[in-house]
């Protein structure tokens, strides 16, 4: 742990000398995505040995090699081994042993594939997240052209998060097969797992025991759900309140952006039985019920982590990803505690970046926190931590932006590889209409930049609509 602080610490001292070094070369203007932006300082030096040391030996390498075996299955893993470079000593890895697979819904259908990992052994790559595991993440963040989405997103949970758990992430570059394929955002796995969702799932194998740990993901197109499994043996609908009649899907989602009549949620813990499916069903029964019916702080904190629902309430109100309430939202609970929202999962298309949600005074959340949005206690408790994550001591919107700023200026070369490799595969048809394109890693990350102004700008506008 001392070593990784201490590598840490002296990949920040050099990053500041190099962020030093940038202001003080001659600076070319960026252009901007659109002319109703206004200019942001996100500059690149004329230089092109702006690349220095720190940079070429402290950005990891990933090298998959399958012995030229295609990785062509999302289900079957594709064996190989897995070497780490570019990194202190202590994180480098060399030839071990693992396997590969494609990954993702609509990300798998672009050219920049996605992928899973997973070790043959628990592994903790770059000493990400709290402890070794097997599973880990490779994002394309193909539809992302700032390439910061995610990343920013992690970086604010890890910091506004008080209860869930939330994936820590690094930039790398990945070879397959010696064959370069750009910029990646290495991330863990969102699972059951000591060091990940950390659930008691004692009894899991017992069906007389109901109240173990579940994961679930709200998951309402029709298509991906049935493609989980089966109806209450993989996953399940909350009576009441979800529509069975309503074939949900990506074409007709802006029909439905806060309604509880698409709430399905798949199962992804290890709890199976039927008995075991039943009751966390009509757990969260009671849930929507204390949540749409009773209203009040007593009802819903006997059964929900308020803290938890304030925390991701403001995380889905920044981001407003356009998938919220569609897909990605995870809730938990642990045998005997209460229902988490989290952890957060997949915003490459949020902060504007969907063909049809660029605007920053818009909402796209997950219907539950969206209702209890519309309570005045509840409101009291969300103005208090927004008071709290933007204090000028401590601001979380300043730090993410502060991390655009950074990582583009430092990575700007590879940024500008890794753009140039994958544009001659952007098209104007099909999936690639729902995001919003740009001529530069950089022209993105400053339209990133702006709308995270005019988005802060409008929150705190509804704010003080709330305390009228």
């Amino acid at each position: 742990m001392k070593s990784r602080i201490f590598a840490r610490f002296c990949l920040f001292f050099s990053i500041t000398a190099l962020m030093t070094l940038f202001l003080a070369c001659q600076l070319i203007p960026t252009t901007e995505i659109q002319s109703s932006t206004s200019s942001i300082p996100i500059t690149t030096s004329n230089s092109q040995t702006s690349s220095s040391v720190t940079e070429q030996n402290l950005f990891p390498s990933i090298h998959v090699n399958t012995s030229g075996v295609l990785i062509d299955s999302k289900e079957i893993y594709t064996d190989c081994k897995i070497s780490i470079s570019g990194t202190i000593n202590e994180y480098v890895l060399d030839q071990v042993s693992g396997g590969i697979r494609i990954r993702g819904h609509s990300t798998s259908n672009f050219e920049k594939t996605p992928y899973r990992i997973r070790f043959e052994e628990r592994t903790q790559p770059l000493g990400l997240g709290s402890g070794p595991s097997r599973s880990w993440i490779l994002l394309a963040d193909y539809v992302d052209l700032s390439m910061m989405r995610n990343y920013i997103s992690y970086k604010l949970a890890n910091d506004l998060l008080r209860k869930s758990f939330s994936s820590e992430a690094e930039f790398v570059e990945l070879y397959i097969n010696g064959v370069h394929k750009g910029i990646y955002l290495l991330v863990e796995q969102t699972q059951v797992g000591t060091y990940r969702v950390n659930l008691d799932e004692t009894g899991i194998d017992d069906p007389l025991v109901v109240d173990t740990g579940f994961l679930l993901e709200l998951e309402t197109d029709f298509g991906r759900r049935n493609a989980e499994g089966y109806h209450m043996v993989d996953w399940f609908e909350v009576p009441g309140y979800t529509n069975m009649d309503i074939e949900f899907s990506w074409q007709n989602m802006a029909n439905y952006p806060l309604s509880n009549e698409v709430g399905f949620y798949v199962i992804k813990s290890d709890a199976k039985s039927l008995a075991q499916i039943q009751f966390i069903q009509n757990y969260m029964v009671s849930v929507y019920n204390a949540i749409y019916l009773t209203k009040t702080f007593e009802a819903i904190n006997a059964l929900v982590d308020i803290e938890s629902a304030v925390d991701m309430y403001l995380m889905q109100l920044i981001s407003n990803d356009f998938d919220y309430n569609y897909s990605s939202n995870y809730i938990y609970k642990d045998a005997g505690g209460k229902l988490v929202f989290g952890p957060p999962w997949d915003h490459d298309l949020a902060y504007g970046n969907h063909g049809s949600n660029t605007g920053y005074d818009t909402l796209h959340l997950f219907h539950l926190l969206y209702q209890l949005s519309t309570y005045e206690w509840f409101q009291t408790l969300i103005i208090q931590r927004w008071a709290e994550i933007t204090a000028k001591d401590n601001n979380l919107i300043e730090a993410m932006k502060e991390s655009i700023i950074l990582h583009t200026s430092l990575y700007n070369q590879r940024f500008s590889t890794n753009h140039n490799l994958w544009i001659g595969t952007r098209r104007t048809d099909g999936w690639h209409t729902i995001y919003i394109k740009a001529n530069s890693q950089i022209e993105a990350a400053n339209y990133l930049l702006q709308w995270i102004d005019n988005r802060v700008d409008w929150i705190e506008s509804q704010f003080s609509n709330w305390t009228k």
